[in-house]
């Protein structure tokens, strides 16, 4: 929204003082402010899906991918002891975020986790991956479907979508 003064008459565009006899003109023109927005605030809750990440976590937001490759976020923030952090952004409509906690992660240079194996069954009955799966370890997305997870399964960091001078809120899980 701006504020704007306008003349009392639209054909004076400009005013003028004329200071004294030194003929000293100074220009005050037609000034506009602009009133300043609500902010855009990204509300991130950190969900552990791995018992064994502890601590705070780090939730780092990226301007777009070459950014993430090269680990260079435009806004670093630790989350508070409710696994939350409000992080104040410029508007731009969407953010890559990469989520530490420990060892755990929401995105693994490529890979997205969804949980971790819980039993030999549930390897058993899990797309194959290299390294094999482990009882413990991370079990990641099958993005293309073919029962392997490989090279064809990488993709961009989650990406999430912002509303413009409103509060957004995001839930992340790690693992």
């Amino acid at each position: 929204m701006y504020i704007c003064h306008k003349p009392a008459y639209p054909a004076m565009k400009k005013f003028f003082i004329l200071i004294l006899a030194g003929f000293i003109i100074i220009d005050i023109g037609t000034a506009c402010f602009e009133k300043a927005a609500q902010p855009t605030v990204v509300h991130i809750t950190v969900v552990n899906g791995n018992p064994a990440a502890t601590g705070s976590a780090m939730v780092n937001l990226y301007r777009n991918m070459t950014d993430v490759a090269n680990n260079f976020p435009l806004y670093t923030q630790s989350t508070n002891d409710n696994n939350s952090v409000d992080i104040t952004v410029d508007y731009i409509s969407q953010y890559y975020v990469v989520v530490t906690k420990g060892a755990a992660k929401n995105y693994y240079s490529g890979y997205i986790p969804v949980g971790i194996f819980q039993s030999q069954m549930d390897i058993n009955n899990s797309p194959t991956q290299t390294p094999a799966g482990t009882i413990g370890g991370v079990k990641f997305k099958d993005i293309n479907g073919d029962g392997a997870i490989n090279n064809s399964d990488k993709t961009d960091a989650p990406v999430i979508g912002i509303t413009k001078s409103a509060e957004n809120d995001q839930n992340i899980t790690v693992y």
